[in-house]
């Protein structure tokens, strides 16, 4: 499947594709395991209004390294990609439970893909809700987004996002 790009003024805009099931839910689910329990979690990103906490952070090494846990985060990334995209940066996202989110913002100029591995969320894209499932797969641009509060999840979640432009 091909990401669509639809032209906006001199400027391309990339049509969000949200893809189910990319990984199968039992493997989303180990890989949600291995890496809440792997990886060396860091302070994320606060929040202005409050300055607390609103998740925990990673971010992926792209050169090589001795971290086994950057090679099965890569390998999860080249795995779901449905198209050939130059890879900026990759960043790991860990919401403990419904009550870590992330608050609107956007990547101007990169087209983003997160793997949502653990609790089923739900991450707002402009003004449309995607309800996001273990192994599933959204792509999109440059779009403001959102995770959304949810108090009612009490399991964690981890996205897995990608941070890409497409070859010339």
């Amino acid at each position: 499947m091909e990401t669509n790009k639809k032209e906006k003024g001199n400027k391309k805009k990339v049509m969000t594709v949200y893809r189910r099931s990319v990984i199968k839910k039992e493997k989303a689910d180990d890989l949600y395991e291995f890496l809440e329990s792997n990886v060396q979690w860091e302070e994320g990103i606060k929040s202005s209004k409050s300055g607390k906490e609103t998740r925990k952070a990673y971010s992926v090494s792209m050169k090589p390294n001795d971290k086994m846990v950057d090679d099965v985060i890569k390998q999860i990334i080249f795995d779901s990609l449905n198209q050939d995209y130059l890879i900026l940066g990759v960043y790991v996202n860990y919401y403990r439970d419904g009550n870590d989110w992330a608050p609107t913002h956007s990547h101007p100029g990169t087209i983003q893909s997160v793997i949502s591995l653990g609790a089923t969320r739900t991450l707002k894209i402009g003004k449309k809700d995607h309800v996001l499932n273990s192994g599933d797969v959204i792509t999109f641009g440059a779009s403001s987004h959102s995770l959304l509060q949810e108090p009612s999840v009490k399991e964690g979640r981890i996205s897995i996002a990608t941070f890409m432009i497409l070859p010339d």
